[in-house]
């Protein structure tokens, strides 16, 4: 875990979270533009940062050339270390040619890049402590939802005191109490996920992030939707050169 230290709030502080990027850069840049146009004042990154999307390498450099703290997900972890039979439905294995796709272009730059993620980061502010992850504390790969049992996050936040918990990897915004604890999801910046009537999944063309706001004492949440034009996502897609391009692009419909 690492540890960013006490941070003394100013009257108000605002932190962006982001997370689930996915390599997909017209969403991260139309995030960008709206947390720049919002005042925040430092940005957290909740992992999966490249894998899965039509520009990693683009992904990696913006986040690189800005002041972004940066959890390590499930995907990041992934992209280092492709590993064929990892992948059990048909879906998957789609998804594995992407991101094998992905990591074949990671020079070294990227990769030791990525290697300073860390899968937990923790801060104590006057506003509380705050503990940052990618699935929980536990494990990148570990679901925490609306539907999560009081026992089971019991025993994920057992070692835990902080005041609020973001964490990313379902791609669904959430706020819940637990306890003394508020758990965040800020939801998925690249591939937000939606079930429709019919019971099948679909990418609505929104990128999602969150605001804190601290003040002594007190924070609020504001969960932001942020849309772009589908039509520069399929350019993005079609010039990249990954595979499966059009089984990505079909899980995309307008809301």
């Amino acid at each position: 875990m690492v540890t960013l230290g006490w941070r003394r709030c100013a009257e108000l502080e605002r932190i962006a979270l982001i997370s689930d990027i996915h390599g997909n850069p017209v969403a991260l840049d139309a995030v960008l533009e709206d947390i720049e146009s919002s005042g925040a004042d430092r940005t957290v990154c909740l992992g999966d940062v490249s894998a899965t999307g039509p520009a990693p390498l683009y992904t990696l450099k913006t986040l690189r050339s800005r002041d972004i703290t940066i959890v390590m997900g499930n995907t990041d972890e992934r992209i280092m270390r492709p590993e064929a039979g990892k992948f059990n439905s048909s879906r998957d294995r789609e998804i594995e040619k992407v991101d094998v796709w992905c990591s074949s272009l990671l020079g070294e730059q990227e990769r030791k890049f990525i290697s300073s993620f860390s899968p937990v980061i923790s801060e104590d502010t006057e506003a509380g402590g705050i503990l940052y992850y990618h699935g929980s504390p536990r494990s990148s790969t570990e679901v925490i939802d609306s539907s999560s049992s009081e026992e089971f996050l019991g025993e994920v936040f057992s070692s835990s005191d902080a005041d609020i918990c973001a964490g990313g990897h379902t791609h669904v915004q959430m706020l819940r109490r637990f306890g003394h604890m508020t758990l965040i999801n800020p939801g998925s910046v690249g591939l937000p996920y939606r079930v429709g009537r019919n019971g099948r999944h679909f990418r609505p063309v929104i990128a999602e992030y969150a605001i804190m706001e601290l003040r002594k004492g007190e924070f609020t949440v504001d969960f932001r939707k942020v849309g772009y034009d589908i039509s520069e996502l399929k350019e993005a897609v079609e010039s990249s050169g990954m595979p499966e391009a059009s089984w990505w692009l079909s899980k995309w419909k307008t809301e």
